[in-house]
């Protein structure tokens, strides 16, 4: 692509996704799936969302129940699905297909967020030594986590289950960074980013006074992206301390392995390994450091060895030995999948190698458009294999699985990943009707429908000069 002659800066190299604001789909079939998430959302109460919030800091919860199944106070779940929730609106309210949504977006992140703020500031009040903390669980599971020989399945000194606290705050602090950085309102951002530095101090306050064998027993339970969100949120400050607190949550000898391409997946939680090298990703964007870029690498490598056909991977939520698959009804976890696209997108960012533009189009096509009922909005957990099976999808009040959860994001950011660009150069790495905004008066758009009639019509609008990238897939 940059051969020759011609010689390029690295901020001209430098491969982009194009922005969610950037993109609009064409097609009403893609736009109905959007339009159905968003229904299926804001079919969703707000009040019962915010229930344990509210109850973990003492405020008044009024005439609201608290929703069942993993988000009730009996299952130790509750704060992740409400978290995604936030993060999908906040993806949303970028979305040029949800434009006419705007207001009524908007609307209900501002509610959402100033009662969660409200939650905060009491807590604060009433345990001043944890102050900033943000949870829709009591801090007694953190201390129980931290006993050696208690963990997943024990229980707080208030009876609370003892399920995966640390993976549930992180995705509350995903949430309140995805708020700050892209939605368009001020008033929003700026309430998002003083939240996030006072729910991110609180845990690194939590983390950093710890000891090694503490730790050890921590980080046997699924903590999700701790450690990526740490980075990110290192990367917008520059705080060292956030820096201390997402090293914390890497596994060094697990990391080790997968730096010298000793393959140790089997038998590992797939969805609780994924956002380990997504912690490496995060840490490579803001320190450089190979080691983190190689373990992404090779552990991508890893994981395709135990993918299937649509691209998603486990058996049981579980890896077993590398090129072993075989079809049965609880394969393939729908977290699985979004988590690998969004490891995919880094590597490709990185390298702009398109087996990893390959490997997103066959995960988004084949398994996140065939998980979610299209009439209803309900996703799946597992996208099984078998053969004659039939999907299953979450309940609309009861279940809210942590696939409800991703899928709400996967549906919110549709148009992402079909354009990335850099300074002087557009790829198209997914032929899906849709018009790609990049520079002022240049315009891309794509019409036809690859799937069914396998041709694609790409008209550009402006003039200037520039490459145009078209993956053939």
């Amino acid at each position: 692509m940059f051969s020759g002659k011609r010689a390029c800066c690295n901020a001209c190299r430098r491969i982009v996704g194009a922005p969610l604001g950037t993109v609009r789909f064409e097609k009403n079939d893609y736009v109905a799936l959007m339009k159905v998430n968003l229904d299926y959302m804001f079919s969703l109460d707000p009040d019962r969302l915010l229930y344990h919030f509210r109850r973990i800091a003492g405020l008044d919860t009024g005439r609201a129940q608290e929703y069942g199944g993993w988000i009730s106070s009996a299952s130790g779940g509750a704060g992740h699905f409400e978290a995604h929730y936030i993060s999908a609106l906040a993806m949303a309210s970028r979305t040029p297909n949800y434009e006419r949504n705007g207001e009524r977006i908007t609307g209900r992140l501002l509610y959402l967020l100033t009662e969660l703020e409200k939650c905060q500031t009491a807590f604060a009040k009433k345990d001043p030594e944890n102050a900033g903390y943000l949870g829709a669980l009591g801090i007694g599971v953190y201390d129980a986590l931290e006993v050696i020989g208690k963990g997943q399945g024990s229980c707080a000194a208030d009876g609370s289950y003892v399920w995966v606290p640390w993976y549930n705050y992180h995705k509350i602090l995903e949430a309140l960074y995805q708020t700050a950085v892209l939605v368009t309102d001020e008033m929003l951002r700026s309430m998002a980013r003083r939240m996030l530095m006072a729910a991110a101090y609180w845990a690194w306050r939590r983390v950093h006074v710890l000891s090694d064998r503490v730790r050890e027993n921590m980080l046997k339970t699924e903590y999700g992206g701790m450690s990526e969100i740490l980075y990110k949120v290192y990367g917008m400050t520059r705080d060292i301390r956030f820096f201390e607190a997402a090293r914390f949550f890497e596994e060094k000898p697990l990391l080790d392995q997968m730096y010298h391409h000793t393959d140790c997946f089997n038998g590992l939680h797939a969805n609780t390994t994924i956002p380990k090298i997504l912690g490496c990703a995060a840490a490579y964007e803001v320190t450089n450091d190979e080691y983190y870029k190689t373990i992404c690498l090779n552990g991508f490598e890893m994981i395709l060895k135990r993918t299937y056909a649509n691209g998603g991977t486990g058996r049981e939520e579980f890896w077993r030995e590398s090129d072993m698959l075989q079809p049965a009804n609880d394969t393939a976890e729908t977290c699985c999948s979004y988590n690998l696209l969004k490891l995919a997108d880094y590597l490709f960012r990185w390298t702009g190698n398109r087996k990893y533009a390959d490997y997103f189009e066959n995960a988004y096509t084949n398994y996140i458009l065939a998980s979610m009922a299209p009439e209803s909005g309900l996703k799946t957990y597992f996208l099984n294999t078998a053969f004659g099976h039939y999907k299953i999808y979450h309940t609309q009040e009861r279940s809210f699985w942590c696939c409800a959860g991703t899928g709400m994001e996967s549906f919110a950011k549709l148009p992402y990943g079909i354009y990335y660009f850099t300074r002087d150069t557009i790829y198209v790495n997914m032929f899906y009707p849709s018009t790609l905004f990049w520079k002022k008066g240049i315009s891309l758009t794509q019409s036809g429908n690859i799937l069914p009639d396998q041709e694609a019509e790409i008209t550009v609008h402006g003039n200037g000069r520039f490459g145009l990238a078209l993956r053939l897939p």
